[in-house]
């Protein structure tokens, strides 16, 4: 076989086992995802106000998950001659204290639009979301 010809069967099968990988690592992902969004649902029906406000909660959790998941989640990389793969990862804490703050932010953005009686519920919902995260033990993103 020619170099030319070798050259080009390697650059063939290098992007081949690029394209695997990536669409590997993409579905890895939206699985991820999907199972972190069921586990936060499940964690943040905690607290108290769920009960009359489940529809509401499991709404903030949805909307502030695509930031929450984008902080935590690494894919992976795939290795080389010289370096080895490495396996996507997901940081829990980081995962809930951006989900915890995108929560309490979306429910200040949200006082806004919902009427006096709903204002009140969020300032207690804030509060509960507030403990449970001292619960878990989770650090505050940012003071707001």
């Amino acid at each position: 076989m020619s170099y030319k010809v070798r050259f080009v069967l390697v650059t063939v099968i290098a992007i081949g086992a690029a394209v695997v990988w990536s669409k590997r690592d993409t579905q890895q992902e939206a699985d991820t995802n999907d199972d972190v969004v069921a586990d936060a649902i499940e964690i943040v029906s905690a607290v108290d106000s769920y009960q009359e406000r489940s529809e509401y909660i499991d709404d903030l959790v949805r909307r502030a998950h695509t930031d929450a998941f984008k902080m935590a989640y690494k894919s992976g990389t795939p290795g080389t001659r010289r370096t080895a793969a490495t396996p996507a990862s997901f940081d829990e804490e980081v995962y809930f204290k951006w989900l915890f703050h995108n929560m309490e932010r979306l429910i200040y953005k949200d006082r806004d639009t919902l009427p006096a009686s709903e204002v009140d519920a969020g300032i207690k919902l804030k509060k509960e979301l507030d403990a449970l995260r001292k619960q878990m033990g989770i650090p505050e993103a940012i003071k707001i």
